[in-house]
Parts: structure tokens; sequence; C-alpha cells
């Protein structure tokens, strides 16, 4: 039965995930379709074009700055307002984690198909859906985010209780990525998030290790690093060639 399970699951999850990919890119497509490009381009010989670079690099330093503000939310709310830490979501799939040899591959897997799946689903649904039961802009991005907020999914933002307090900072969270979406890109949003979700996992792991050996958690950090430092290079080439153009005759 197992076996079964295993096998229908593996055949069933990556045709959902065809059709509605394929749902949610038309869906995007017709209410934003300028949002798609720096994305698309990341699956065609444009890879290293700037749009791609600045998207990954803003997308990463949004999603510092959301871990940041959720991490301070938290601790103010838990310090002075009565918060308490949701165990279960700071538990999770922690005995898979611990257990394994490869506990980076979790970290980063696991942080991918939230980042697919909150990024390449939910805010884009929402963010097409808000305006049709709204007028106004800032209405339906307000609306966008209480949806996102309500569905009580997230990717480790305001893991709090009681679930009032969760619902708040939750909804606190889902605004700054809505508004990164409808601001800038798809891409963008969905580098903020695998930060997000990257960062706020690995950091754990990292404190867990630690006593015993957190190399794995380091080289996980330091790769995310090179990534977003040669995105910044490939964000700022123009730039770069000016400046190299310009010192050129200095050292002639």
């Amino acid at each position: 039965p197992h076996l079964i399970t295993s096998t229908a699951f593996g055949v069933l999850f990556p045709l959902l995930w065809l059709f509605a990919s394929v749902a949610i890119e038309q869906s995007i497509r017709k209410v934003a379709p300028a949002r798609l490009t720096s994305f698309v381009r990341m699956f065609d010989r444009r890879v290293a074009s700037e749009p791609c670079g600045l998207a990954i690099l803003r997308g990463a330093l949004l999603g510092l700055a959301l871990l940041g503000a959720d991490t301070f939310l938290v601790w103010v709310g838990t310090n002075r307002l009565g918060m308490w830490l949701d165990s279960g979501a700071h538990i999770g799939m922690q005995n898979e984690w611990l257990a394994s040899a490869w506990s980076i591959v979790w970290t980063a897997v696991v942080a991918l198909l939230q980042t697919l799946g909150f990024g390449f689903f939910l805010i884009p649904f929402l963010v097409y859906l808000a305006p049709r039961l709204v007028r106004h802009n800032w209405l339906a991005a307000l609306l966008a985010a209480a949806l996102a907020a309500a569905s009580d999914l997230h990717v480790g933002m305001a893991a709090v209780q009681p679930a009032h307090w969760m619902v708040v900072l939750l909804f606190l969270g889902y605004l700054v990525l809505v508004w990164a979406f409808t601001r800038y890109d798809l891409l963008t949003l969905l580098a903020a998030l695998f930060t997000f979700g990257f960062w706020w996992q690995n950091y754990r792991m990292l404190v867990m290790h630690e006593p015993t050996g957190a190399l794995q958690e380091w080289i996980g950090f330091a790769v995310w690093g090179v990534v977003v430092l040669a995105a910044a290079a490939i964000a700022l080439q123009s730039s770069l060639r000016a400046a190299q153009r310009r010192l050129a005759p200095v050292f002639e």
C-alpha cells in the first residue's frame, strides 16, 4: 500500500503542478503580463540579463528585510503583548531534518516548494481575484493580503499564538509580499519568499547543529550569498562596464 500511495503521489503531483501552473500563468498574463517578463527570461538565453539579476537582488534584500521585521514583531509580541511561539511551526519536520545526513537539502527543497506554492499560486491568484471584488487598487491589495492571512498558510512568518495575533502578523507580512508582486514582478516575489523561507529554517538548523558542527548550514548561507552577489553583478553590469571604461585610462 505504501508503494502504491507513493507511486500515485509521484505521478499525480507533477500532473497537478503542470496543469495548475499553466492556469496560473495564463491568469498572470491576463492581469499583469509585464510581471512575468523577468521570470520567463530565467528559462532562455537571457537569464544573465539585467532585469533577472535586478529582480533576484531586489527580492533577496526584500526577503531579508521581511525576515528582520517578522523577527522583531515576534520578539515584541512574545515579550510585550502576551504572545507565545507556535510550537507546531517551530517543530515542523525537525525529526526528518535532524536525522538526515543532508539536512541542508531538506531545507532548500522545502523552501523551494513553499516559494513555488505561495509565490506562483497563492499570491498571484489572490492579486488576480481581489480587483474583481473591490474597485480601488489599494483596497484590492489589502483584500489580497487579508485573504492570504486568513488562509493560515505561511513560510514561517508569524509563528506565534494565539491565532488572532498570528493572523495580524501574517497580514502585515503578506501585505509586503503583495506589494512586491504588484510593484515589481513575479521573480522579485519568488526571490523574497525563498530568501525568507530558507533563512528562517536554515538559521534554526544552524543553532541546533552548532554544538556538533553546522558546516552544511554555513555552506548553505555561503551558496545563497554567492548567488545574490552574482545577481548583483548581473544587475549592475552596465554600471560596472561604464566604471571600467572610465578607470581604464588611469592604469594605462
